[in-house]
Protein backbone atom coordinates (compact mmCIF):
# COMPACT_ATOMS: atom_id res chain seq x y z
CA UNK A 1 0.00 0.00 0.00
CA UNK A 2 1.41 3.38 -0.99
CA UNK A 3 1.77 5.86 1.88
CA UNK A 4 3.38 8.84 0.17
CA UNK A 5 3.26 12.26 1.80
CA UNK A 6 0.73 14.50 -0.01
CA UNK A 7 3.50 16.97 -0.86
CA UNK A 8 5.58 14.16 -2.38
CA UNK A 9 2.87 12.20 -4.16
CA UNK A 10 4.29 13.41 -7.48
CA UNK A 11 7.90 12.68 -6.56
CA UNK A 12 9.87 10.84 -9.20
CA UNK A 13 12.90 8.65 -8.55
CA UNK A 14 15.78 7.50 -10.67
CA UNK A 15 17.45 4.19 -9.83
CA UNK A 16 21.20 4.79 -9.97
CA UNK A 17 22.23 1.36 -8.66
CA UNK A 18 20.23 -1.70 -7.68
CA UNK A 19 16.48 -2.29 -7.55
CA UNK A 20 13.88 -2.37 -4.76
CA UNK A 21 13.70 -5.72 -2.94
CA UNK A 22 10.86 -7.96 -4.09
CA UNK A 23 9.81 -8.70 -0.51
CA UNK A 24 9.36 -6.26 2.35
CA UNK A 25 12.29 -6.26 4.78
CA UNK A 26 12.28 -5.77 8.53
CA UNK A 27 14.49 -2.67 8.50
CA UNK A 28 15.73 -0.05 6.08
CA UNK A 29 18.97 1.79 6.81
CA UNK A 30 18.50 5.10 5.03
CA UNK A 31 21.41 7.39 4.15
CA UNK A 32 20.83 10.86 2.71
CA UNK A 33 23.96 12.09 0.93
CA UNK A 34 24.42 15.53 -0.57
CA UNK A 35 27.22 16.85 -2.77
CA UNK A 36 29.67 18.40 -0.30
CA UNK A 37 32.21 21.09 -1.22
CA UNK A 38 34.95 19.18 0.62
CA UNK A 39 34.12 15.65 -0.50
CA UNK A 40 32.17 12.86 1.14
CA UNK A 41 32.60 9.94 3.53
CA UNK A 42 29.70 8.06 1.93
CA UNK A 43 31.79 5.11 0.74
CA UNK A 44 33.34 4.76 4.19
CA UNK A 45 29.87 4.86 5.75
CA UNK A 46 28.61 2.11 3.45
CA UNK A 47 31.73 0.02 4.08
CA UNK A 48 31.24 0.36 7.82
CA UNK A 49 27.53 -0.51 7.56
CA UNK A 50 28.15 -3.78 5.72
CA UNK A 51 31.28 -4.79 7.62
CA UNK A 52 29.55 -4.28 10.98
CA UNK A 53 26.68 -6.61 10.03
CA UNK A 54 26.70 -10.39 9.71
CA UNK A 55 25.26 -12.13 6.65
CA UNK A 56 22.34 -13.31 8.75
CA UNK A 57 21.56 -9.77 9.93
CA UNK A 58 21.76 -8.41 6.38
CA UNK A 59 19.01 -10.78 5.28
CA UNK A 60 16.53 -8.55 7.11
CA UNK A 61 18.00 -5.19 6.06
CA UNK A 62 18.09 -3.09 2.92
CA UNK A 63 20.46 -0.11 2.75
CA UNK A 64 18.92 2.81 0.85
CA UNK A 65 21.06 5.74 -0.32
CA UNK A 66 19.47 8.91 -1.66
CA UNK A 67 21.94 11.09 -3.59
CA UNK A 68 21.22 14.79 -3.93
CA UNK A 69 23.29 17.32 -5.84
CA UNK A 70 23.01 19.89 -8.63
CA UNK A 71 25.74 18.28 -10.74
CA UNK A 72 24.55 15.31 -12.86
CA UNK A 73 28.16 14.25 -13.39
CA UNK A 74 28.61 13.95 -9.62
CA UNK A 75 25.51 11.76 -9.34
CA UNK A 76 26.74 9.45 -12.11
CA UNK A 77 30.29 9.23 -10.75
CA UNK A 78 29.16 8.64 -7.16
CA UNK A 79 26.78 5.90 -8.26
CA UNK A 80 29.56 4.33 -10.34
CA UNK A 81 31.93 4.38 -7.35
CA UNK A 82 29.31 2.70 -5.17
CA UNK A 83 28.54 0.09 -7.84
CA UNK A 84 32.23 -0.75 -8.23
CA UNK A 85 32.82 -1.28 -4.50
CA UNK A 86 29.53 -2.93 -3.56
CA UNK A 87 28.69 -5.10 -6.56
CA UNK A 88 27.82 -8.11 -4.41
CA UNK A 89 25.50 -6.18 -2.10
CA UNK A 90 23.70 -4.55 -5.02
CA UNK A 91 23.30 -7.89 -6.77
CA UNK A 92 21.88 -9.45 -3.61
CA UNK A 93 19.28 -6.71 -3.22
CA UNK A 94 20.86 -5.37 -0.04
CA UNK A 95 21.82 -1.95 -1.44
CA UNK A 96 19.78 0.51 -3.48
CA UNK A 97 20.94 3.95 -4.69
CA UNK A 98 18.37 6.48 -5.86
CA UNK A 99 17.99 10.13 -6.82
CA UNK A 100 14.64 11.82 -6.33
CA UNK A 101 12.92 15.03 -7.29
CA UNK A 102 9.53 16.60 -6.70
CA UNK A 103 7.73 19.91 -7.28
CA UNK A 104 7.81 21.60 -3.88
CA UNK A 105 6.30 24.70 -2.28
CA UNK A 106 8.12 27.91 -3.18
CA UNK A 107 9.53 28.33 0.30
CA UNK A 108 11.49 25.09 -0.11
CA UNK A 109 12.27 25.11 -3.81
CA UNK A 110 13.45 28.72 -4.01
CA UNK A 111 17.17 28.82 -4.80
CA UNK A 112 17.64 32.42 -3.61
CA UNK A 113 18.55 31.70 -0.02
CA UNK A 114 19.60 34.51 2.28
CA UNK A 115 22.65 32.65 3.63
CA UNK A 116 24.76 29.57 2.87
CA UNK A 117 23.49 27.88 6.04
CA UNK A 118 19.87 28.49 5.07
CA UNK A 119 20.54 26.87 1.70
CA UNK A 120 22.19 23.91 3.42
CA UNK A 121 19.31 23.42 5.88
CA UNK A 122 16.76 23.56 3.06
CA UNK A 123 18.61 21.02 0.89
CA UNK A 124 19.09 18.74 3.91
CA UNK A 125 15.37 18.83 4.72
CA UNK A 126 14.29 18.05 1.15
CA UNK A 127 16.91 15.29 0.87
CA UNK A 128 15.70 13.59 4.05
CA UNK A 129 12.07 13.92 3.00
CA UNK A 130 12.68 12.30 -0.39
CA UNK A 131 14.65 9.50 1.28
CA UNK A 132 11.91 8.80 3.84
CA UNK A 133 9.15 9.04 1.26
CA UNK A 134 10.73 6.28 -0.83
CA UNK A 135 11.58 4.16 2.22
CA UNK A 136 8.00 4.10 3.54
CA UNK A 137 7.18 0.97 1.51
CA UNK A 138 10.40 -1.01 1.88
CA UNK A 139 10.27 -2.28 5.47
CA UNK A 140 8.63 -2.12 8.88
CA UNK A 141 11.30 0.06 10.50
CA UNK A 142 13.57 2.82 9.22
CA UNK A 143 16.97 3.84 10.62
CA UNK A 144 18.27 7.27 9.59
CA UNK A 145 22.00 7.82 9.05
CA UNK A 146 24.13 10.66 7.75
CA UNK A 147 26.80 10.01 5.13
CA UNK A 148 29.74 10.33 7.53
CA UNK A 149 29.01 7.60 10.08
CA UNK A 150 30.96 4.72 11.59
CA UNK A 151 28.84 1.78 12.75
CA UNK A 152 30.00 -0.28 15.71
CA UNK A 153 30.31 -4.05 15.18
CA UNK A 154 26.99 -5.90 15.21
CA UNK A 155 24.97 -2.69 15.43
CA UNK A 156 22.03 -4.47 13.79
CA UNK A 157 22.07 -7.13 16.51
CA UNK A 158 21.97 -4.38 19.12
CA UNK A 159 18.92 -2.71 17.60
CA UNK A 160 16.76 -5.78 16.89
CA UNK A 161 16.33 -6.95 20.53
CA UNK A 162 15.47 -3.39 21.54
CA UNK A 163 12.65 -3.18 19.02
CA UNK A 164 10.80 -6.28 20.23
CA UNK A 165 9.74 -4.98 23.69
CA UNK A 166 8.46 -1.76 22.08
CA UNK A 167 6.41 -3.46 19.38
CA UNK A 168 3.13 -3.10 21.27
CA UNK A 169 3.99 0.17 23.01
CA UNK A 170 3.47 3.73 21.71
CA UNK A 171 6.63 5.43 20.52
CA UNK A 172 7.77 7.74 17.71
CA UNK A 173 11.58 7.66 17.67
CA UNK A 174 14.03 5.28 19.31
CA UNK A 175 17.57 6.69 19.53
CA UNK A 176 20.65 4.50 19.25
CA UNK A 177 23.32 7.22 19.24
CA UNK A 178 24.11 10.57 20.84
CA UNK A 179 24.17 12.26 17.41
CA UNK A 180 21.53 14.78 16.42
CA UNK A 181 20.23 12.89 13.35
CA UNK A 182 21.97 9.56 12.88
CA UNK A 183 20.83 6.48 14.76
CA UNK A 184 17.15 7.40 15.02
CA UNK A 185 14.70 4.57 14.31
CA UNK A 186 11.12 5.13 13.10
CA UNK A 187 8.15 2.97 12.19
CA UNK A 188 7.73 3.32 8.44
CA UNK A 189 4.01 3.88 9.01
CA UNK A 190 4.96 7.27 10.52
CA UNK A 191 7.22 8.41 7.67
CA UNK A 192 4.50 9.96 5.49
CA UNK A 193 3.35 12.05 8.47
CA UNK A 194 6.95 13.02 9.24
CA UNK A 195 7.74 14.19 5.70
CA UNK A 196 4.57 16.30 5.65
CA UNK A 197 5.55 17.73 9.04
CA UNK A 198 9.02 18.71 7.79
CA UNK A 199 7.49 20.89 5.07
CA UNK A 200 5.27 22.80 7.49
CA UNK A 201 8.23 24.80 8.75
CA UNK A 202 10.46 27.45 7.28
CA UNK A 203 13.30 26.27 5.09
CA UNK A 204 16.03 27.37 7.53
CA UNK A 205 14.77 25.18 10.39
CA UNK A 206 17.24 22.37 11.04
CA UNK A 207 16.01 18.80 10.59
CA UNK A 208 17.01 17.49 14.01
CA UNK A 209 14.99 20.22 15.75
CA UNK A 210 11.92 19.21 13.76
CA UNK A 211 12.42 15.56 14.69
CA UNK A 212 12.22 16.51 18.37
CA UNK A 213 9.07 18.53 17.76
CA UNK A 214 7.54 15.63 15.81
CA UNK A 215 7.96 13.41 18.87
CA UNK A 216 6.14 15.93 21.05
CA UNK A 217 3.35 16.26 18.50
CA UNK A 218 2.71 12.51 18.69
CA UNK A 219 2.87 12.51 22.49
CA UNK A 220 6.36 11.10 23.03
CA UNK A 221 7.38 13.64 25.63
CA UNK A 222 10.84 12.33 26.48
CA UNK A 223 13.59 10.84 24.28
CA UNK A 224 13.89 7.06 24.29
CA UNK A 225 17.63 6.54 24.21
CA UNK A 226 19.58 3.27 24.21
CA UNK A 227 23.19 2.95 25.35
CA UNK A 228 25.88 2.48 24.37
CA UNK A 229 25.79 4.44 21.13
CA UNK A 230 26.19 2.21 18.06
CA UNK A 231 26.79 5.07 15.58
CA UNK A 232 29.53 7.71 15.63
CA UNK A 233 30.89 10.30 13.26
CA UNK A 234 33.61 9.11 10.88
CA UNK A 235 36.98 10.49 11.93
CA UNK A 236 36.79 14.15 12.93
CA UNK A 237 34.02 15.00 10.47
CA UNK A 238 30.76 16.61 11.55
CA UNK A 239 28.27 19.00 10.00
CA UNK A 240 29.88 21.77 12.08
CA UNK A 241 32.80 21.59 9.64
CA UNK A 242 30.41 21.99 6.75
CA UNK A 243 28.81 25.08 8.24
CA UNK A 244 32.20 26.56 9.11
CA UNK A 245 33.37 26.06 5.54
CA UNK A 246 30.32 27.85 4.18
CA UNK A 247 30.59 30.78 6.54
CA UNK A 248 34.31 31.16 5.93
CA UNK A 249 33.56 32.04 2.31
CA UNK A 250 31.77 35.29 3.31
CA UNK A 251 34.87 36.71 5.03
CA UNK A 252 33.14 39.20 7.35
CA UNK A 253 34.30 39.79 10.92
CA UNK A 254 30.98 38.61 12.34
CA UNK A 255 31.18 35.39 10.40
CA UNK A 256 34.78 34.85 11.45
CA UNK A 257 33.56 35.01 15.06
CA UNK A 258 30.85 32.51 14.12
CA UNK A 259 33.55 30.28 12.67
CA UNK A 260 35.45 30.42 15.95
CA UNK A 261 32.33 29.48 17.92
CA UNK A 262 31.59 26.59 15.57
CA UNK A 263 35.14 25.33 15.96
CA UNK A 264 34.69 25.41 19.73
CA UNK A 265 31.44 23.50 19.41
CA UNK A 266 33.20 20.88 17.31
CA UNK A 267 35.81 20.43 20.03
CA UNK A 268 33.14 20.25 22.74
CA UNK A 269 31.18 17.72 20.72
CA UNK A 270 33.98 15.21 21.13
CA UNK A 271 33.40 15.26 24.89
CA UNK A 272 29.64 14.63 24.72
Amino acid sequence: MQRDSPLLQHASYQFLAGAPPQEKRLRTVGIASMQHPRGSYLLDTLQSTFQASSEHELEYIVVLVHLSGPDPAWLVQTAANISALFTAQIGAGKLLVIHGGSPLPGDLSDVNHSSPCEALYSRQKVNHALLMNFASNLSDYFTLLEDHIHCTPKFAAAISPALSPWKELPWVILEFSHLSISGKVFCTSDLSHLTAFLFLFHKDTRTHLLLSEFCLLLAQNVPIHFSPSVFNHTGDYSMFHEYAFLWRRTGSLVNQITLLLLSSLTWCQGWL
